[in-house]
């Protein structure tokens, strides 16, 4: 759990010219996320929030997550619920059921002569009591709170001071207080904190209560102790290209995770105009079921984005999706599952969207694991597609399919094509890598297929060559790319020896390989096959592929994102490539990681 920075960039490239065309635009990591509401599956709403290193829910009282990292091994939640409030010998509270009420920062819970707020500020969540008149008693002040939580305070004396929540291991994972009242005229008095038997007392002297003038409002701090690891991952970006480039609708949306801990990660997407000003969040997840991995489309006919992503519910693996048009700016909040039948389990998603006006949909691909009980990657995983009817409001899925060939194949990671072919009787190109089981020492190949518009399987496949150049290499972790017949693929490769059955994305050569194939055509056109072209190779399994774009207004020009993790630390790289795949500039090193820095994700698209 060391202490990060997490900070992401665009590099605004021009593919006709220079990779470096503009310098890189930092794109901070939101300060805060707006407090809103969840709702999964038509289920009570959630309501959720965030700072910079934290999540706060309100739906079941308030529960402050300190955002962890991908080392920590679980959340370590904290909750309060106020269970008393008074002056001397007088308790303030009803007991009537609290009544909240929220805006875009602050959350208030009405005790009845009571106040109870909390103000979402980017350090930490600022926890205040208001007392708006002095009540018919005399007497110290106490507020008591009881507490949800497995950590415990490392000092519990009674004393004016914050206190320090650690864990079993004695680690330090969040602050509390330290406690003050300010008073209608600003004084302010220093009160004190004490935690005994799961609760914290907070309390005011009796001469310092008759003193001040109401309304009193008592404001201790909750925040994380230290600032740890919460890297983006699988980062995911799409450009609405229905309008022109410079108008207020062309906008690009950015989908991303953050790790809460090794068991939670946040979804978060953000959408910025094309010149990456503007910037607003526009639907997040931080629930305590969502994983790492999220991908984005966008489909012109209904002008909206579609946002899928994984969660893990009671042991299952589940997909995700949200769907929102493009000019709402407001944060999303109804999110749709896909039904996951009893012994199955769907990952490791892409989406692809459209550009032609006739269809509505988007295609889903994701991998299966056929497993009853919890979830695992099984050597007998499927690739399967699913259409998402867009026209509705939140999303409607369709029936599942499956892509990859049936009999006893490992399918894994698939891939989906940003865009699908500009027609009505267009498809989807998808690619996975595929393991035959059957076969002693097979290795992973890449596989390419069509998907119709209507979510068909069409016939014939494309293989990559490098299966025939070098038999005994894994192709692993494929990305796709293309429009108008005119497609490839990034991929990494690794020797059999080295991995018999690889259950990771790393490889030591990443390659690029092109080929056509139009529509109306069984087959790719074996003429433009054109042989795998080597970006980058090194000594150790270093290469992993992140992203990959085409240019549809040249139809020659391929932009590939890819990251390595160097023995000197962690790199982005690109490259900017020909029709066939040739480098022509790069690989340039996008971020290279220094002290205390690391790179986790990277992505590309076309802004045409």
């Amino acid at each position: 759990m060391n202490p990060t920075n997490t900070l992401a960039f665009a590099l605004i490239t021009t593919l006709t010219g220079s990779i470096g065309a503009q310098d890189p635009i930092p794109l901070a990591r939101p300060d805060r996320i707006p407090i809103h509401e969840l709702q999964i599956d038509r289920q009570p709403a959630q309501i959720w929030g965030a700072g910079r290193d934290y999540k706060v829910s309100f739906h079941d009282g308030m529960n402050f997550v300190p955002y962890l990292g991908h080392d920590y091994p679980v959340n370590q939640p904290f909750g309060w619920t106020t269970t008393s409030v008074r002056i001397g010998e007088v308790e303030l509270l009803t007991g009537s059921p609290p009544r909240l009420t929220t805006s875009d920062f602050r959350a208030e819970l009405d005790l009845g002569v009571v106040v109870e707020a909390y103000d979402l500020l980017p350090q930490g969540l600022e926890q205040t009591f208001v007392l708006p008149r002095r009540p018919l008693a005399a007497g110290p002040l106490v507020v008591t709170g009881a507490l949800a939580t497995r950590l415990t305070p490392r000092v519990s004396e009674p004393g004016h001071g914050a206190l320090t929540f650690v864990d079993g291991h004695d680690r330090a994972i969040l602050t509390y207080g330290a406690a003050t009242a300010v008073d209608a005229d600003g004084r302010r008095f220093a009160m004190t904190t004490r935690c005994v038997a799961g609760t914290i007392e907070l309390a005011l002297d009796a001469v310092a209560v008759a003193n001040a003038r109401f309304p009193l409002t008592v404001d201790p701090l909750l925040g994380p102790a230290t600032t740890y690891t919460a890297n983006m991952n699988y980062w995911s970006v799409d450009c609405e290209n229905a309008t022109a480039e410079g108008t207020p609708s062309h906008r690009v949306l950015h989908a991303f995770s953050f790790e809460s801990s090794a068991t939670d990660a946040d979804i978060v997407c953000y959408t910025y105009s094309s010149s990456y000003f503007g910037s607003a969040p526009v639907f997040s997840d931080l629930s305590l079921e969502s994983t790492p991995r999220v991908a984005c489309g966008y489909v012109a006919a209904t002008n909206r984005w579609v946002i899928v992503y994984e969660a893990l519910t009671q042991s299952i693996r589940r997909l995700r999706a949200h769907v929102r048009t493009v000019d709402d700016m407001s944060v999303g909040t109804i999110v749709n599952s896909l039904s996951t039948p009893a012994g199955l389990h769907d990952w490791r998603p892409d989406v692809g969207g459209t550009m032609f006006n006739g269809n509505t949909k988007a295609l889903v691909v994701f991998q299966r694991e056929s497993l009853a009980g919890s979830f695992a990657d099984t050597t007998t995983s499927s690739v399967m597609g699913v259409m998402l009817e867009t026209g509705s409001a939140f999303g409607t899925w369709n029936t599942p399919f499956q892509i990859s060939a049936a009999g006893n194949y490992d399918s894994e990671r698939p891939s989906v094509a940003q865009q699908a072919e500009g027609s009505s009787n267009g498809f989807w190109m998808c690619a996975y890598q595929e393991f035959n089981n059957t076969l002693a020492g097979d290795d992973f190949d890449v596989v390419a297929r069509r998907v119709g518009a209507g979510g068909t399987v069409q016939p014939g496949q494309w293989r990559s060559d490098f299966d025939n150049l070098n038999p005994a290499w894994h192709q692993l972790s494929p990305i796709v790319a293309g429009y108008e017949g005119r497609y490839a693929v990034l991929f990494t490769v690794v020797p059999v020896a080295t991995q018999p059955h690889p259950t990771f994305d790393f490889g030591s050569e990443l390659r690029l390989e092109c080929f056509d194939w139009y529509e109306g055509q069984p087959l790719p056109n074996p003429t433009y096959d054109h042989p795998p072209i080597q970006l980058q190779a090194t000594a150790q399994l270093e290469l992993i592929p992140t992203g990959l774009s085409f240019d549809t207004q040249s139809r020659s020009h391929w932009a590939a994102t890819w990251l390595r993790n160097a023995p000197t630390g962690p790199q982005a790289l690109a490259a900017r490539c020909a029709h066939n795949g040739t480098v022509l500039e790069g690989p340039l090193t996008a971020f290279a990681a220094t002290a205390g820095e690391s790179v986790t994700a990277a992505s590309v698209t076309f802004d045409r």
